[in-house]
């Protein structure tokens, strides 16, 4: 509760976690990749497809946290996929019953 009553006004997040991500970015290699000129252009805005970013960044989201060491993190890494889990259920409940 201690972070998000510390963290709901601000603009930006504090500087410590800031220099991790930008650090993280460096050692995954993308910064150096944007540097060689490997990065999506506008002209390639009309042909690329949107659920292919949705994904992509969904995906960021979850390995975000799913590394995150802090307790609210974790409680909503673990109720996300707890509703996946649930969801996954009740779709194969109610396939069997329309069958």
């Amino acid at each position: 509760m201690l972070k998000v009553l510390l963290t709901e006004r601000a603009s930006h997040p504090f500087a410590v976690v800031r220099a991790r991500e930008l650090r993280t970015w460096v050692d995954s290699g993308a910064y150096t990749a944007i540097l060689g000129g490997d990065y999506p252009r506008r002209e390639d805005d009309a042909t690329a497809p949107v659920s292919q970013a949705a994904q992509e960044a969904a995906a960021s989201y979850t390995e975000a946290f799913g590394r995150t060491q802090d307790a609210l993190g974790r409680l909503v890494h673990e109720a996300a996929g707890w509703l996946g889990t649930a969801k996954t259920w009740l779709d194969d409940v109610f396939r069997r019953e329309s069958d």
